[in-house]
């Protein structure tokens, strides 16, 4: 809720918020439950598959997948708060483990997951950002250093899943980059607030936006007001409002 939302957006990025957060609140899922991904996520993730979740929180989206009939899902974050929480609320449950882990640092083997998802994770990387249209040097830092981790534990024909409220414009910079040997595909989603799906298949090829990180566009986009949720909040923050 918005009461939830720290006193500002910089704090997005503190672990010792996540912690504090974590601690005292049961369940959050950013954007939308996996109910609003599922077809896609079915359609490009065999029940078989490994799946890696990046920056997993407290929310139900490995819980939802399992019982969808995925079987093998290791759902990491940097808060060990979270992860022992999850670990209790999920005992027993077979096919889902969890992991204290970095993912600026994943240190899973090379080509060892068929599938990587994160949702609102990445997004923590641009908070407290001057200009979002041009990121500094250690928000790069941080997008690379993951993204050179998720390439590296995708097996060939893998997909890298990103789910997020940052437009094409915005994010594509990023992820469509030819180091990272992946395809990257688009899908948008929302109403007042757009939210977007990006897809990236390793092995692919894609066009290499990189130079868009150091140029200054001719247009900038406007933010919505009056957030009604935090994912809209933080949208508004970020200044990455459509």
């Amino acid at each position: 809720s918005l009461m939830d939302l720290p006193t500002t957006n910089k704090e997005y990025g503190v672990k010792s918020y996540w912690d504090t957060r974590f601690a005292g609140e049961e369940a959050f899922d950013w954007f939308h439950p996996y109910s609003v991904f599922r077809e896609h996520i079915r359609r490009h993730v065999a029940l078989s598959d490994r799946v890696l979740m990046l920056g997993c929180g407290n929310s139900r989206l490995s819980e939802d997948m399992h019982e969808d009939g995925f079987v093998d899902i290791v759902s990491t974050d940097y808060s060990e708060v979270v992860i022992e929480r999850m670990q209790q609320r999920c005992a027993g449950v077979p096919g889902l483990a969890w992991a204290v882990m970095d993912m600026r640092e994943i240190t899973y083997d090379d080509a060892s997951f068929q599938c990587v998802i994160e949702k609102g994770t990445l997004d923590v990387f641009m908070v407290g950002q001057n200009d979002v249209w041009r990121p500094d040097g250690l928000a790069q830092d941080n997008m690379h250093r993951t993204l050179a981790h998720v390439s590296r534990v995708l097996a060939p024909g893998g997909r890298f899943i990103s789910i997020t409220f940052a437009q094409p414009h915005f994010r594509l910079p990023f992820l469509s980059q030819a180091r990272y040997g992946w395809s990257v595909t688009t899908l948008e989603f929302g109403e007042s607030f757009h939210f977007y799906v990006y897809i990236c298949t390793k092995g692919g090829t894609c066009e290499d936006l990189t130079h868009r990180l150091a140029r200054e566009p001719a247009a900038k986009a406007t933010v919505h007001a009056a957030p009604e949720s935090e994912a809209d909040a933080l949208s508004a923050l970020m200044g990455m409002g459509e």
